[in-house]
């Protein structure tokens, strides 16, 4: 009888989220700031599409962390290797979501300790199938974000856990002004 085999990713994790918004938009968010209630009160349509989906969503890859845990295992065997991410010719995808001139956005972006995710399988483990791809995209104010996603063959590893570290709520106006909002 075949063991189940599991495949886990561990490392920090990074989410992105991008919003266009309008100059009615930007007045709402800033009234909210200024109150002592829950930020996103009266702005449930805002939070709702901000958060539909993450624009880029990843492991950290850059000065703030230089390797991931990769553990294999079937049963009562497990190999641990330790993945640089320095020095690994990864694919490279570049500025997933494009930017309009003189366009208002609201951006979100969170860091995440102890990410793991986890693929299964009943045949036996073949490294070789594992997909390590690096995405970039360049945010309004400058920076640039990566993050590194994992696959094996054709399937997505499954989120398992993560703990939030951080959260950074910004807008950038149109005139390339950015105020933070939480």
């Amino acid at each position: 009888m075949d063991k189940q085999r599991t495949i886990s990713i561990e490392g920090d994790l990074y989410a992105l989220s991008i919003l266009a918004i309008t100059d009615e938009d930007i007045e709402r968010l800033l009234k909210a700031k200024e109150r002592d209630r829950d930020f996103w009160e009266d702005l449930e349509d805002i939070e709702n599409e901000l958060f539909s989906g993450s624009v880029l969503s990843g492991f950290v890859v850059g000065r703030e962390a230089s390797e991931l845990q990769v553990y294999v295992g079937s049963g009562d065997l497990s190999i641990e290797l330790k993945c640089a991410l320095d020095n690994h010719p990864f694919t490279l995808s570049q500025s997933i979501f494009p930017f309009k001139p003189n366009t208002n956005y609201l951006i979100y972006e969170e860091w995440f300790s102890n990410g793991k995710f986890i693929h299964s399988l009943n045949d036996e483990i073949n490294l070789s199938n594992l997909r390590l791809g690096i995405e970039e995209q360049d945010v309004p104010n400058g920076r640039k974000r990566r993050v590194l996603n994992i696959s094996y063959g054709e399937k997505d590893f499954e989120f398992q856990e993560s703990t939030p570290v951080d959260v950074t709520l910004y807008m950038i106006k149109s005139n390339k002004e950015q105020v933070n909002l939480i």
